[in-house]
């Protein structure tokens, strides 16, 4: 679900997601906003140094299908120091 190292997020309808860093929300940048979809792939291409080791991250989620239990797939690409200077700048 990830392709070209970007982040990629696979949501099925009624899946809310949020990503946290050590209990700040990071993704979605809006603090009121979730990721959700209808079986879609959301992912873009985005900067975040990581400042402290290890990193620490967390998935904020709920269901609002009482049926069926989903899991969803969270990916990311971390580079090194000196590759994301040379993508980023």
């Amino acid at each position: 679900m990830v392709e070209d190292g970007s982040q990629a997020h696979a949501f099925i309808p009624g899946l809310k997601v949020k990503i946290l860093e050590r209990r700040h929300q990071l993704w979605p940048t809006n603090l009121d906003e979730w990721f959700y979809g209808n079986d879609e792939t959301i992912w873009w291409d985005e900067y975040h140094e990581l400042f402290e080791m290890p990193s620490i991250f967390a998935l904020l989620g709920y269901n609002d299908d009482d049926t069926f239990k989903h899991t969803p797939i969270i990916r990311f690409e971390i580079l090194h120091p000196i590759a994301a200077m040379a993508k980023y700048g």
